[in-house]
Parts: C-alpha cells; structure tokens; sequence
C-alpha cells in the first residue's frame, strides 16, 4: 500500500474514533444534563497541543450535528402534533411554533380548543392531554439544545485558542516568515 493511501485511510479512520468518542461525550453530557464530559475530553486535547487542532474541529463537527438534528427532532414533534389536533379539527395555523407552543399555558390552549370547535369536554381533554405531552417532549428537547448549544460556544472557544496557539508556533519557528518581526513574541 503506497505511503499516501495509508495515511489517508490512517486520517479517515482517525476522524471517524474521534467522531465516536465526541458522540459518546455528547450523549453523557445530555444525559447527565452537564457539560463536564465534553470539557475533560476537550481539555485533555489541548493540553496536547495544537497539533490536536483537527481533532476538535472534528468534535465541533459532530457537536453541529447533533444540534441540526435536534432542531429537526423538535419540527418533526411539532410537525406530528398538528396531524394529530388536525383528527380533531383544530388547526394551529402558521402563527404557532414550538416555542410559540412552549410560551403559551393549558388554560390558553382551552381557550384556543374551544375556539376551534372542540366543545364536548372528553375531546377537550384528549386535546389538552396531547398538548401538554408534546410540550414536556419539546421542553427536554430544549434542555439538551441548550447545552449542545454552549458546548459548540465552548468548542469554538477551545478551537480559537488551537487556531492562535498553530499560528504563534508556526511563526516563531519561522513557517510564515523568514524576516525578523519587530514585535516581539
């Protein structure tokens, strides 16, 4: 096997171990409801060095993903909850959202029901049983995109820190240039 394909597939399947291990992270953190996971294993990396710099753009690539998938998650809910009020009759309409949805309380959502025809109580309830399901769903999904949220915030963070730490050193080892800087380092 020639020297280049080696170190490429040595490269993909570097990416793919540490892509792994950041989703493992990712779901602690979000099971445990704390960012520590994510922070000993990123810590860990730059304490390494910059030469960790590709490995936590590949963390912060995974992070970004789970995020977009998340936000698809809380549309599909919402997506599902209209279908399911609409075998009742009731549409939500353009001006509702999940977070519209989150905002609002039971007894607004009476008001909207019954608004929407749905008068004989059984219904009513059926309804409202359906709303605050979907609404403590969409709650916990929020949780955990806000603290994939801060854990990109950190990422980023940490990934500026590789970004300067590879510049400096590629500078004083005169990578970037051979002349003398005035300022000093």
């Amino acid at each position: 096997m020639p020297e280049d394909l080696s170190s490429e597939v040595y490269g993909m399947v570097e990416r793919a171990y540490i892509r792994m291990q950041a989703g493992e992270a990712l779901s602690r953190c979000l099971e445990e409801g704390s960012p520590e996971p994510m922070q000993v294993m990123v810590e860990g990396l730059v304490l390494a060095g910059s030469q960790s710099l590709n490995a936590v753009r590949e963390i912060l690539a995974e992070v970004n993903l789970r995020s977009m998938q998340l936000q698809t998650d809380q549309d599909q809910v919402f997506s599902d909850l209209e279908k399911r009020l609409q075998a009742y009759g009731v549409r939500l309409g353009e001006q509702y959202s999940p977070a519209s949805l989150l905002r609002s309380n039971p007894s607004e959502w009476a008001i909207f029901l019954r608004y929407q025809g749905v008068r004989e109580d059984s219904l009513l309830k059926e309804c409202l049983s359906l709303l605050e399901q979907t609404c403590d769903l969409l709650h916990s999904m929020v949780k955990q995109q806000i603290m994939v949220d801060e854990l990109e915030l950190l990422l980023e963070d940490w990934l500026w820190v590789l970004i300067y730490q590879s510049a400096r050193e590629e500078l004083t080892s005169g990578l970037i240039s051979n002349t003398r800087s005035p300022y000093p380092m």
